[in-house]
């Protein structure tokens, strides 16, 4: 399945090399459980995320977009949400992710490298639909960054993803 995520110029001068380029990231807002002394590489599942991403931070780590193709299998392991701001307007929003352990990524994985906006990763009736079906019981409130009474960061998982992965396998 394609995922995407954002790079900076050293993680895609090892992955030319045949190297897995490690570099800590802050866990942020997530629904991921991290097993302690592991490393781990995160994916965007839509490359519209890994575009917003890169608009809102644009630094060092954002230089270039990563396109990879990593089975199915694998990625339905690590799938989870992170929270993202300014998605829907005055919320952070969950979106799908996978956060895989390093020792399980392979530079293989890595299927196209580019510095420009490309349509043809854009995934965009899923990613309006997404976004059109998540219930507002899963976004946390921009200004004071809570959820509603009963709702924490982690009640986006009783919202199935599975029907999208499991669409996409089949491709």
């Amino acid at each position: 399945m394609k995922v995407y995520r954002c790079c900076s110029e050293d993680e895609v001068n090892a992955y030319k090399e045949g190297k897995v380029f490690k570099r800590y990231l802050g866990s942020g807002t997530n629904t991921f459980k991290y097993e302690k002394d592991k490393q781990y590489i995160h994916f965007f599942y839509f490359a519209e995320c890994m575009y917003f991403y890169k608009s809102n931070k644009n630094d060092y780590s954002t230089e270039y977009y990563v396109e990879y193709d990593i089975p199915t299998e694998v990625l339905k392991k690590y799938l989870g949400y992170g929270y993202y701001e300014r998605i829907i307007p005055g919320f952070y929003t969950p979106v799908p992710e996978f956060s895989i352990p390093y020792d399980e990524f392979k530079v293989e994985y890595v299927k196209d490298i580019f510095k420009e906006e490309k349509l043809k990763c854009l995934r965009i009736f899923e990613w309006k639909k997404y976004l059109k079906k998540l219930p507002l019981e899963y976004l946390a409130d921009y200004e004071c960054g809570s959820f509603q009474k009963g709702y924490d960061e982690n009640s986006v998982l009783n919202y199935s993803f599975n029907n999208v992965l499991c669409k996409n396998k089949r491709k």
